[in-house]
């Protein structure tokens, strides 16, 4: 039977494995020069990070009641996962901020515009289209959405996007009948990660077997 801390032990043994370790300690934080610091730092930091997980377990295995019928209710529980998983962290707001081209006039570009939200969307397609296939289809597609988000050209938030497709592809798991998979190591983890979706599609279903 699937339980919160079943489901958080799952999720604080990937993020200790994979996060990238700062001073703070392992927390999966950016340093990009690019991004404004995090609103905490030190202890302070890692203990927010350990209550959201909590609460991102537990919607989880909320969530996990009842299979999405809609690409939307895909797309919402990703976003809700994403605004549990940053709360109280990131002050760059939820998304990436992508600039409109050409210029608009009179309007703020830093906004996120709706380009964002139509990848999205075709995931959550993928993920319904998905419940009527076999074994491996659904494995492959929970690795392929964790690639797409967490590494791939969509990483669609402004900070956390690693956990965050980490926390989405145990509930798509749940979703979707498929076991959960266990990282072991960063350095291979992000090796395959970034040879391409194909690649960590094969690396993931390998240790899907294990």
């Amino acid at each position: 039977m699937i339980n919160v801390e079943a489901i958080l032990m799952m999720m604080k043994y990937n993020d200790e494995e994979l996060s990238r370790t700062v001073s703070t300690g392992t927390v999966d934080i950016s340093i990009s020069s690019t991004k404004l610091p995090s609103l905490l730092s030190g202890s302070e930091l890692l203990d927010v990070v350990r209550t959201n997980r909590q609460r991102v377990a537990q919607f989880i295995v909320k969530q996990a009641e009842s299979v999405p019928t809609s690409k939307d209710e895909v797309v919402a529980s990703l976003i809700a996962i994403a605004i549990l998983t940053n709360d109280q962290i990131n002050r760059n707001g939820l998304f990436r901020k992508w600039e409109y081209s050409p210029k608009v006039l009179n309007l703020d570009t830093r906004v996120e515009p709706p380009k964002i939200f139509l990848p999205l969307r075709r995931l959550g397609e993928v993920v319904l289209k998905a419940r009527h296939q076999d074994l491996r289809h659904r494995t492959a597609v929970v690795s392929g959405i964790e690639w797409e988000i967490g590494i791939g050209p969509i990483h669609p938030f402004s900070d956390g996007c690693g956990r965050i497709s980490r926390y989405f592809s145990i509930l798509l798991s749940l979703w979707l009948d498929v076991q959960f998979v266990r990282h072991t190591s960063r350095p291979a983890y992000m090796a395959e990660a970034t040879k391409g979706k194909r690649s960590f599609i094969k690396y993931y279903g390998q240790l899907a077997q294990h």
